[in-house]
């Protein structure tokens, strides 16, 4: 039986955004880059502040890890119903509103 290595770029996740006036989530799919071993165990350490503190380094923030992992939240649309393409700008503007924050910190804590 043959046993096909295959090279993993991309994972969709599914992550709950829980509403404020919701008592069930909703589904959100979001695509992130794979992470290797070697770069799991570097953006762990960038987030850890003793471990920077020893490397003279700066603690890297939720959004800069977001930023280097998600590569798309296909099928965004405006409460009118127009489309919505991902970029860095728009995952910004996301954070800024704890729902989806909440949501996208809990995928990143799943990743790593």
């Amino acid at each position: 039986m043959t046993f096909i290595v295959r090279a993993i770029e991309t994972v969709t996740e599914i992550v709950d955004v829980y509403y404020p006036d919701q008592e069930k989530p909703v589904e959100m799919p979001v695509a992130v880059r794979y992470i290797g071993e070697k770069e799991r165990e570097e953006l762990i350490d960038a987030l850890d502040r003793t471990k920077c503190e020893e490397k003279d380094q700066e603690v890297m923030t939720d959004e800069e890890i977001m930023q280097r992992i998600i590569q798309d939240i296909p099928g965004l649309e405006t409460e009118e119903g127009k489309s919505l393409t991902y970029n860095k700008k728009l995952l910004t503007q996301l954070l800024d509103v704890r729902c989806y924050r909440e949501a996208l910190q809990h995928l990143v804590r799943s990743v790593l």
